[in-house]
């Protein structure tokens, strides 16, 4: 099976381009592709962010003791806690990887 037939994502692509230029990893192929995955994880905690501001989760009846309208108030909490979480070590990740 020769590169041309494989279907692989753009970030493994470039690797694979990077890898057969030389064998190695240049410096500047290197910077390249920090850069790139330090992007994806900013990209990806803007996404979590985002889910994190527009979350809610609905009322159910006995399970609940603080609601308003149709919302969970502790559970809608929480989820925007879980979410705030994964996107702060997105974010953590994202500016680690910056060159």
């Amino acid at each position: 099976m020769s590169l041309n037939t494989l279907r692989l994502p753009v970030e493994l692509e470039v690797v694979v381009c990077l890898m057969a230029y030389g064998g190695q990893l240049s410096m500047l192929g290197l910077k390249f592709m920090l850069n790139l995955v330090a992007a994806l994880f900013g990209l990806v905690a803007g996404i979590l962010w985002f889910k994190s501001a527009t979350a809610s989760a609905k009322h159910r009846p006995g399970l609940s003791a603080l609601t308003i309208g149709d919302m969970d108030i502790y559970q809608t909490a929480l989820a925007q806690s879980r979410r705030n979480a994964k996107a702060a070590i997105a974010q953590a990740a994202a500016i680690l990887l910056q060159v």
